[in-house]
């Protein structure tokens, strides 16, 4: 069941009170936004989710092109979150009435020195998970993935600069980046499995002081991409929680978003700390994320599989032995939220304004109920 308009009129008072300046702003790794900005992105997909659920369109272009890139990093099970990626991607540009284009192998890849195509672009969307990028301290650039997503943007920046005056320059509108997945961050999966949590305690708020266990867990099959619980510490711990990461030797994420995380948690009031036992993590979780995610080496010692596997016996560890199970899964309905979120707020000053309009206007998704 949709939720009733008075929740629709406090998420954009949310937005308001929040003033959170996006316009014409990239989204490439969440660490890099500030608190307000996340929030308002979060406030944002859940106000677009209300109008879908109350089959209000949200269509704010009248035409518009959305491209998509994907360059996938062979193996890991990879090829089932590109489609989760380019699905969403392509639901939240056509809600919004964007057409989208997604680059084949035939085509080549989007070069900075090479952008005259673009003219009509609203967004690019990428997804670039090739290796390159290491987790140890010598190699913790992303060499592949974030990097080129920043060349990009700078090169956007550079030649609207390079052009502004001229006589066609004042056509020209600068394509918002925005990064799918690469090997340091999944924002739209992150931020997805922010609003499970929101809506499992009820609010952004009372996030604060709950202790989350991200925990490496055996999987014979289903390995998720690193960049899963990378980007699941990288933005947990802006929101004052208490973040523990648990993962056998062998098994570590990247230092430089370890790094992040702990800042966030050291900048507010949250903590994180890292620890090889799963039990450990689990003492007193109010929530647990069980993620499998490939090793960073051959892991150097021998591990038992019982003691990472999560289990009745092992959620009794947890608060009230009523620890919140996560998994991706229940994200997968806010990702095209997200992104579509991400493009209102970059191309739009007012979002909350124009998420009004839409209300008001209030023209039906689905034409006909019979």
């Amino acid at each position: 069941m949709a939720i009733d308009v008075r929740e629709y009129k406090r998420i954009l008072e949310e937005i308001r009170w929040l003033d959170a300046d996006l316009h014409g702003k990239d989204f490439l790794l969440t660490w890099e936004l500030s608190l307000k900005e996340v929030q308002q992105v979060l406030y944002t997909a859940e106000a677009l989710k209300w109008l879908c659920e109350n089959n209000i369109s949200a269509k704010c272009f009248d035409s518009g092109l959305a491209i998509l890139q994907i360059k996938d990093r062979p193996g890991l099970n990879q090829a089932s979150w590109s489609g989760r990626n380019r699905l969403s991607f392509g639901a939240a540009a056509n809600s919004l009435g964007l057409t989208v284009h997604q680059m084949d192998k035939d085509e080549s890849e989007i070069q900075p020195a090479s952008l005259s195509f673009l003219r009509e672009t609203e967004f690019i969307g990428i997804q670039d998970t090739h290796p390159g990028e290491g987790r140890d301290k010598e190699n913790s650039e992303d060499k592949s993935g974030n990097a080129k997503m920043k060349e990009l943007a700078a090169a956007l920046d550079s030649r609207r600069a390079a052009e502004k005056g001229t006589e066609f320059g004042d056509l020209i509108r600068r394509s918002g980046v925005i990064n799918l997945q690469c090997n340091l961050d999944h924002p739209i999966q992150a931020m997805a499995d922010i609003l499970v949590l929101k809506h499992h305690f009820r609010s952004l708020e009372r996030l604060a002081g709950k202790k989350v266990a991200v925990i490496w867990g055996y999987s014979p099959t289903a390995v998720m991409p690193v960049s899963v619980p990378q980007g699941f510490a990288g933005l947990v711990t802006r929101f004052n929680m208490e973040v523990i990461l648990a993962h056998p030797g062998g098994f570590d994420l990247n230092p430089r978003v370890l790094e992040a995380a702990r800042t966030n948690a050291e900048t507010g009031e949250g903590h994180f700390a890292t620890t090889h036992s799963m039990d450990q993590a689990l003492r007193g979780a109010d929530a647990v994320y069980i993620i499998n995610w490939p090793a960073s080496t051959v892991p150097g010692e021998k591990f038992a599989v019982d003691d990472w596997t999560y289990s009745e016996e092992k959620r009794k560890l947890t608060g009230n032995g009523k620890g919140f199970l996560m998994d991706s899964g229940p994200a997968m309905g806010w990702q095209s939220y997200i992104i579509a979120a991400m493009m209102l707020n970059n191309r739009f000053k007012q979002p909350a304004k124009l998420l009004g309009s839409l209300k008001k206007r209030n023209i039906n998704r689905v034409l006909f109920s019979f």
